[in-house]
């Protein structure tokens, strides 16, 4: 009996070790995870990028957060470069950047201007949250899923957006829109986000203060539309009452030359008929001087408008990486 015991005993063991791999699938790939990091990190000299560094403590990444950003080895890249490493982005959406799979590795689009101050971090945040997806087990993508698309159709604008995405690339597209434009979150999925960031607002205001710019340029000119549609509609209606008497004039004008014609001796009544035309002409003129007028403030808010175009067609081009 004793024996039999002992054979059982080892067959349970055996069977636990067996198993051990199954049970422990997730901790041991975290764990391969943060070994290989750890050593990518370090091959990845940051100090001798200085501005790889500088983008590194705007983002203010928390440990974890640093050694995955550090492991990805980002890079900026100019449009030739950046083109071949990312020759997938197409006419139809600019993209400033792209996280590989394969290599775990990302790219971002250097963009020069002043006026997109914060465009750059944004991306790099972007890129740096696809990293964090590609880390993620099967279990924990699903739970954050799940929170992601809650937040997805309580943001209407993220339903439009992804809709180029295949359903596969979506999840993670949306954990990286998430994490880096939308500012109130559940607080399991701030939670999530907080174990890579210190403090996730300022990635926020970073994509907030750049697409201000674009914002602001087409809310202007929304007001613009508002305001020559309102003026077209002025400059219609008057246009309608001067022709409505001009003809009426003309038709007088008609009436008068032809009492004059026929020999008319009634000249107190020749004579006011006359002072009515002079009247009408008068008021015809002066409605002529206010559509003129109307129109010369239609066509200053189409130069304007026409200004914010070349304004907003100037920024698209700062982050356009290619022509088409």
């Amino acid at each position: 009996m004793k024996s039999n015991k002992k054979y059982i005993f080892i067959a349970i063991f055996f069977t636990a070790l067996l198993f051990l791999p199954i049970l422990l699938r997730e901790p041991i790939s975290d764990f391969f995870d943060n070994w290989n990091d750890n050593i990518r990190a370090r091959e990845f000299d940051i100090e001798s990028r200085p501005e790889i560094l500088a983008i590194e403590q705007n983002l203010d990444l928390t440990e974890r957060g640093q050694r995955i950003f550090r492991a990805s080895h980002p890079t900026l890249m100019r449009a030739e470069e950046f083109n071949q490493a990312c020759p997938t982005h197409s006419r139809e959406i600019f993209f400033l950047g792209c996280f590989d799979e394969a290599t775990r590795t990302f790219a971002v689009f250097r963009v020069v201007s002043d006026e997109l101050d914060g465009i750059i971090e944004s991306t790099m945040a972007h890129e740096f949250l696809h990293a964090v997806w590609s880390r993620l087990t099967p279990g924990e993508r699903s739970r954050l899923e799940s929170l992601l698309m809650g937040v997805m159709f309580d943001n209407p604008s993220l339903i439009d957006d992804l809709a180029i995405y295949t359903e596969e690339q979506k999840a993670g597209e949306l954990h990286s829109r998430v994490g880096t434009e939308i500012r109130d979150i559940p607080a399991e999925l701030e939670a999530h986000y907080a174990l890579y960031f210190n403090d996730r607002s300022r990635i926020v205001d970073f994509h907030a203060a750049f697409r201000a710019k674009f914002n602001d340029i087409r809310a202007a000119q929304a007001d613009l539309e508002l305001r020559m549609s309102d003026l077209q509609n002025e400059i219609d209606h008057l246009e309608q009452v001067y022709y409505s008497m001009l003809n009426d004039y003309n038709a007088r004008l008609r009436n008068y030359e032809w009492m004059l014609s026929s020999g008319n001796t009634d000249f107190a009544g020749l004579e006011a008929i006359y002072n009515a035309l002079v009247t009408m002409m008068n008021e015809l003129n002066t409605l002529v001087d206010q559509i003129n007028a109307l129109v010369a403030q239609y066509n200053d808010l189409v130069e304007e408008y026409n200004s914010l175009g070349i304004n907003l067609e100037g920024l698209y081009g700062e982050i356009k990486s290619r022509e088409f």
